[in-house]
């Protein structure tokens, strides 16, 4: 029987976490939050910085809703990823909330691009007729 190499046993148990974290839509901060740890500490475990104590490691199996030996597993991918994600479109349920409800949220307050509330229309002076010309026109 071949022994395992530590170094990679390692970096395989921090794919597994990224994995399941992942698969349970938590952000490194999150979880790192819910692990009582740092972020730092989260990403250098992920990377394979960072050998856990078996404490360490049931713990992050209890919070990821596993059971110990699950980070033990072969990870799916032994890539590892360094930086921000790649960008994902938003769905409609992360948007912003619509103008309206925003309006009606704080009705003391102007959306950018609308005038205050109470506020009359703009002066005559600012405002040009459709199809003027904004420079009246020169006299030779």
């Amino acid at each position: 029987m071949e022994a395992d190499d530590p170094d990679a046993v390692i970096r395989d148990v921090g794919r597994r976490v990224a994995e399941l974290r992942v698969g349970l839509g938590l952000t490194q901060d999150k979880f790192a939050e819910s692990l009582g740890v740092s972020g730092v500490y989260v990403r250098r475990v992920e990377i394979g910085q960072e050998n856990l104590t078996l404490r360490s490691l049931t713990r992050f199996a209890t919070t990821l809703g596993v059971r110990t030996v699950d980070l033990l597993a072969a990870p799916s991918s032994r890539e590892v990823r360094v930086g921000r994600p790649p960008h994902r479109p938003r769905i409609a349920s992360e948007t912003a909330p619509s103008t309206a409800s925003v309006a009606d949220a704080r009705p003391d307050k102007a959306l950018p691009g609308q005038t205050e509330p109470g506020a009359d229309s703009p002066s005559p002076a600012t405002t040009t007729e459709p199809g003027a010309d904004a420079d009246p026109p020169r006299q030779e």
